[in-house]
């Protein structure tokens, strides 16, 4: 019931072959993965098909429009009165990135934590597992999920397990 960063590597070698932006052939693949290791860790996986629409903070006159798979799964916990835990990194890479570091390797720890909660034990709390799509284009499937998920009202701490790219300032916001 332990963490394995070995095993974790082993989804950052099979999700990081290639780029896999949103709306490319490549990211099918990787959903598919995803759906099959979550069915295989005994979740109930479901992609949630949005249109969202984004604004961006620099640009007041700008919006992103744009059709989204987030990937949700849970682990459900003993208590459901207990607000959740949400384990959450995003799928999608940059057009010219396999995404090893942006974000695969969240992706991999987050299946990773999932598998060890779950050979743990019972779990008081519930622990919703997020993979979004389209971050890398204007945190889209993060804004999906907040603005319209009905599991966004269960969320009572958020876990983003983000990377921060390869280029520009660190920020934390």
């Amino acid at each position: 019931n332990a963490f394995s960063a070995e095993r974790a590597m082993d989804d950052v070698r099979a999700i990081a072959v290639r780029p896999h932006p949103i709306g490319s052939r490549e990211i099918e693949d990787t959903r598919t993965y995803l759906m099959s290791r979550l069915q295989g860790l005994g979740l109930d996986p479901q992609i949630r098909d949005q249109n969202v629409i984004a604004t961006n903070r620099h640009f007041s006159d700008l919006a992103v429009v744009a059709r989204v798979r987030n990937i949700v799964g849970e682990l459900k916990g003993s208590n459901p009165a207990l607000p959740a835990v949400l384990l959450m990194a995003h799928y999608d890479t940059v057009a010219h990135s396999p995404g090893a570091g942006d974000d695969t390797s969240g992706v991999a720890v987050a299946l990773e934590v999932a598998r060890a909660l779950k050979a743990s034990g019972k779990l008081q709390r519930s622990v919703i597992l997020l993979f979004t799509d389209g971050e890398e284009a204007g945190l889209l499937g993060s804004t999906a999920f907040f603005d319209e998920d009905p599991l966004r009202n269960r969320v009572g701490l958020v876990v983003n397990m983000e990377a921060r790219g390869d280029s520009g300032l660190s920020a934390l916001g």
